[in-house]
């Protein structure tokens, strides 16, 4: 079993090499502490990404349930669902895909506080519904993208609270990606 994982590995680095290159898929930004007290906000951070990674799954779950309910033939629920996709897509085109370039957006600061949560709210119904409807897809990147923009909506709400902080919203999108992804299971 080593030797294919291995083999598999070594392809698909050699791919997304030859398609997007060899830097890093996310261009993290530089950030630095500028007081050891910033360490709490992050602190709770993690905190509160513990607590909200099982209520995604939950979610994912539902939709499973809801569209197991649904007296259809499998496609017309894989129809269902692409649409529900398509119409979040006409009025926010980055729910669609597997959201690096968004999460890149996000890093670059390139978007303002209500434009990232409204696109959270999207990305996690657009996310859900082909989830839901069997249709065969990833979830694993939408997951970065969705602590991308928790970690972002945080230090915007962190840095209105006592004490003034000088956080930094692109720095909190990455230290927020871990409780997401790590509570996802595969089908």
């Amino acid at each position: 079993l080593f030797g294919p994982l291995v083999f598999s590995s070594v392809v698909a680095t050699l791919t997304i090499h030859g398609f997007l290159g060899a830097d890093p898929i996310y261009a993290i930004p530089h950030f630095k502490l500028h007081s050891n007290w910033e360490v709490l906000p992050y602190l709770l951070l993690g905190l509160l990404s513990g607590l909200l990674a099982p209520w995604f799954l939950r979610l994912l779950n539902l939709s499973e349930r809801l569209a197991g309910r649904v007296r259809a033939p499998v496609y017309l629920k894989m129809f269902a669902g692409g649409l529900i996709v398509g119409l979040l897509a006409v009025r926010f085109p980055a729910v669609c895909g597997n959201g690096y370039q968004a999460v890149n957006t996000i890093l670059a600061g390139g978007w303002g506080w209500e434009i990232v949560a409204a696109i959270l709210i999207c990305k996690v119904l657009a996310t859900a519904a082909p989830f839901g409807s069997g249709a065969v897809g990833c979830v694993f990147p939408p997951t970065l993208f969705v602590g991308a923009s928790l970690g972002y909506l945080f230090v915007i709400v962190a840095v209105h609270l006592p004490g003034r902080l000088a956080l930094n919203p692109r720095a909190c999108s990455p230290l927020r990606w871990g409780p997401l992804p790590s509570a996802h299971h595969p089908r």
